[in-house]
């Protein structure tokens, strides 16, 4: 899906994450059906478990989807289903993630 992430460790937003975020926005606003935006697993950096948002829910890890990526600030926009089945927003610093894992669009309910 992301063979060659084109982003250069020179760009203010350098590294793995921030470059596969950005490219996934690029793709997502360019099918215009945002029914393909794949369901994504995030982990911080300097963390061991992947980042949960939802209490009560078991051990169960919260399941985002990108919503946009400022390459200006870093900042990766993010929606997600909460407990009560209402659509959050996350943001989060691309440069503090460590791991993103991919899952088929739509695992969380949460087509946004």
């Amino acid at each position: 899906m992301l063979a060659n992430c084109g982003c250069s460790n020179l760009s203010k937003c350098g590294g793995c994450a921030c470059c596969i975020l950005k490219n996934l926005a690029q793709q997502i606003s360019s099918q215009c059906d945002s029914s393909l935006n794949p369901s994504l697993f995030l982990l911080n950096k300097g963390t061991r478990e992947p980042i949960r948002l939802i209490s009560g829910v078991g051990d169960n890890s919260t399941v985002f989807q990108l919503l946009k990526f400022d390459s200006d600030s870093c900042c990766a926009y993010f929606t997600y289903v909460d407990n009560l089945g209402v659509t959050r927003t996350f943001i989060i610093d691309c440069r503090d993630i460590s791991f993103i894992a991919m899952g088929p669009p739509g695992m969380n309910g949460n087509m946004a």
